[in-house]
């Protein structure tokens, strides 16, 4: 995903942009850089300060973005983003490469599992979460221009080879199965999609992608309600249950008083007695497809 995030850059009139990244980028930022010229600033291994500065370009109107990989532009400078940022309602776009376990075998200190988590419970900041590299672009442009800020989580996509996804919205069907519904949270999505191809319709799951969080009922497609009313109701993402996405659907569905069969929540999980690559990672948290549709199974019944 990164590489579209860059590119999309490389279309924008470089004269309103600032770029800010915190030392990092090597061999992947240096077409923005040549592109904004003065434009792009490093400023070292200062996040906090990276955020202060991106306020300052917001507040006179600049179009402002700030880069890093996840666990430091979220942890490192979280008073920074509350105050000088979402309290003073400024659109800066803040981009995290490496949501969830996307640094894994760098270990717990570069795992963001619980980043939106923390990040939802401050006002004026909308979080973008892409499922597929085609989703970058759309999400950008969405970006810049709102008036909010917004927290953009990049991971690897693992789109099936060949897969049509369709146009980008919120919530997206992207997969018709007999036996539930399925809400995967941004990129691990495309796992579920290889895992279910393999099946038949009678024996998958009707698989959905979240690649913005949502807070109201209005914002969940009358497709989607009507199965979730009608079918077990499955919910994975790359964060950890507290402040998870399946808290907050839970709670928009109770408090609309939408009878549910049952919620099902797969989260990710601070287990950090070995640590890997993210696969091996996801697989430690039990929320691989095999993993989670093994756990449903003994559950349900």
């Amino acid at each position: 995903m990164r590489n579209a995030f860059s590119a999309w850059f490389l279309k924008q009139d470089p004269k309103n942009i600032i770029f800010l990244t915190a030392d990092l980028g090597f061999r992947a930022l240096e077409g923005i850089e040549n592109h904004l010229n003065q434009n792009f600033v490093n400023v070292g291994i200062s996040e906090q300060n990276m955020i202060g500065m991106s306020s300052g370009f917001a507040f006179n109107n600049f179009s402002t973005w700030c880069y890093s990989i996840a666990p430091f532009i979220y942890a490192r400078a979280f008073e920074q983003i509350r105050n000088d940022i979402c309290f003073h309602r400024l659109s800066v776009k803040l981009v995290a490469n490496g949501g969830g376990f996307g640094y894994g075998v760098m270990g717990p200190s570069h795992h963001a599992i619980e980043d939106y988590g923390i990040l939802k419970t401050l006002p004026n900041l909308i979080i973008y979460i892409p499922a597929f590299e085609e989703d970058v672009d759309t999400i950008m442009t969405a970006a810049n221009n709102n008036l909010n800020a917004s927290y953009i989580r990049l991971g690897l996509s693992r789109k099936p080879i060949g897969f049509k996804i369709g146009k980008y919205d919120k919530f997206r069907k992207l997969l018709h199965g007999n036996l539930g519904t399925i809400i995967v949270v941004g990129p691990i999505v495309g796992l579920y999609l290889q895992y279910f191809l393999n099946l038949e319709q009678s024996e998958r799951m009707s698989v959905w992608s979240l690649s913005e969080l949502i807070k109201e009922l209005k914002d969940i497609p009358d497709q989607l309600l009507n199965e979730i009313i009608n079918n077990d109701l499955l919910i994975v993402e790359e964060h950890v249950v507290q402040s998870s996405f399946s808290e907050t659907m839970g709670l928009i569905l109770m408090t609309n008083k939408i009878p549910i069969r049952k919620l099902f929540s797969f989260c990710a999980k601070h287990k950090y007695d070995k640590y890997g690559s993210q696969l091996f990672m996801l697989e430690k948290s039990e929320i691989l497809p095999q993993q989670v549709m093994s756990k449903y199974s003994n559950d349900k019944n």
